[in-house]
């Protein structure tokens, strides 16, 4: 039983080699606290954007077929209007600050974690190719939820 214990203790400190780079308990832990805070200020971004883009007017969904048009490179359905275009310039300058300030929020979430963002990067990569790591991600998800 103690060599179970062990060989645990053993594979909890480096859970993952993937890329050549192990994931300690530690680390894990503190990607997952970064995530969860990632995810908060993801979400208070996409609030204030549709509330930006809905005080210009336009729907969500207009406004989401608008991009997806642009990034197509195609002309949206139906077209663009002359005082759309006009809208959509305002929304791009109220927008382009909030996501630069948004960027560093998530820049200096990961740093009060203890994470520089190319190490963030790498656990996350490795999690996407590992399905016991997704699980165990999952399961101090759930635990933190439920504390």
């Amino acid at each position: 039983m103690a060599v179970a214990a062990s060989e645990q203790t053993t594979v909890n400190h480096y859970i993952a080699q993937a890329s050549g780079a192990a994931i300690s308990e530690r680390e894990l832990a503190q990607f997952v606290s970064a995530w969860q805070k990632l995810g908060e200020i993801e979400l208070a971004f996409r609030e204030s954007a549709v509330e930006i883009v809905e005080e210009q007017g336009f729907t969500p969904e207009r406004f989401n077929a608008i991009l997806e048009a642009f990034r197509n490179q195609a002309e949206p359905t139906p077209a663009l209007t002359n005082q759309e275009k006009e809208k959509l310039d305002t929304i791009v300058a109220q927008i382009e600050p909030l996501r630069q300030r948004t960027q560093v929020q998530m820049e200096n979430a990961l740093q009060s974690e203890g994470l520089a963002p190319d190490r963030f990067s790498e656990i996350y990569n490795t999690i996407q190719q590992d399905e016991t790591l997704q699980q165990r991600v999952q399961q101090m998800m759930e635990s933190q939820i439920g504390q």
